[in-house]
């Protein structure tokens, strides 16, 4: 597993190459899958409008690092590539969500980092109930979502996080997670794609439960009714490791 410090320098090398091989687009297109992850936020006017436009997002990684040396998070616009760079975490949202690609490197109070060799991401476990759309529009208020199972580690993190942060508490808990029944009776993400069951599954098909909960008794996901409230985790994704 890669530590802060060799990722730095990983960092530091590919920023020599390019400055020595005078390939900075191919380098940047090479590492920019590798390293980077995106969030569920975008910029706001408070953010750092950089002069250059970056090749690619791995490019705003640098030019953010040149300015800041540390920041929270970076944005890139799918048109125009222009780079936004934010020192501090982004204010309320003043900029079109889909028309960025947004970043983050450290995980912002509350949350706690949760890592293996493949998943870089931030987790949030809030023990007040609530029902799965505002506790959806909680983790939002955060810059994340509701946790993405959409991994065995991701799976694993659940168990790790509930384990962690709300059994210790005295209670064996059931969360919210992000996944819903659509009108064909498949389950999906919020942004429609499909989700895999990574966790096993215990769903009654009931017309009334088209949402999903993670049980911390049977390490299992159910089906149950949007309206009954639960505590829940939140994501925030992170840049990975190479």
């Amino acid at each position: 597993m890669a530590t802060r410090l060799e990722f730095k320098l990983q960092v530091l090398v590919i920023l020599l190459l390019a400055l020595f091989s005078g390939e900075l687009r191919c380098i940047f297109a090479q590492v920019n899958e590798v390293f980077l992850q995106r969030i569920h936020t975008s910029p706001t006017t408070s953010c750092y409008n950089h002069d250059r436009r970056g090749e690619s997002v791995t490019h705003c990684f640098f030019l953010c690092t040149a300015i800041f040396g540390r920041f929270h998070t970076f944005s890139r616009h799918v048109s125009t590539k222009e780079c936004l760079c934010c020192k501090d975490p982004p204010a309320p949202e003043t900029y079109e969500r889909s028309q960025w690609n947004s970043f983050a490197l450290d995980c912002p109070k509350e949350f706690i980092e949760y890592e293996n060799d493949t998943v870089r991401t931030c987790l949030l476990a809030e023990l007040t109930p609530r029902n799965y759309s505002d506790a959806v529009s909680h983790c939002q208020a955060k810059k994340g979502d509701l946790i993405r199972l959409d991994s065995t580690e991701k799976y694993q993190m659940l168990q790790d996080v509930v384990a962690d942060q709300l059994n210790e508490e005295g209670f064996q808990a059931d969360v919210w997670i992000q996944a819903r029944r659509d009108q064909t009776y498949t389950w999906r993400f919020h942004d429609g794609a499909l989700f895999p069951h990574f966790c096993p599954m215990s769903a009654t098909n009931d017309s009334e439960e088209t949402h999903l909960r993670y049980s911390s008794m049977s390490s299992d996901c159910y089906d149950i009714n949007p309206q009954d409230p639960c505590p829940f985790v939140c994501e925030l994704q992170m840049i990975t490791f190479g």
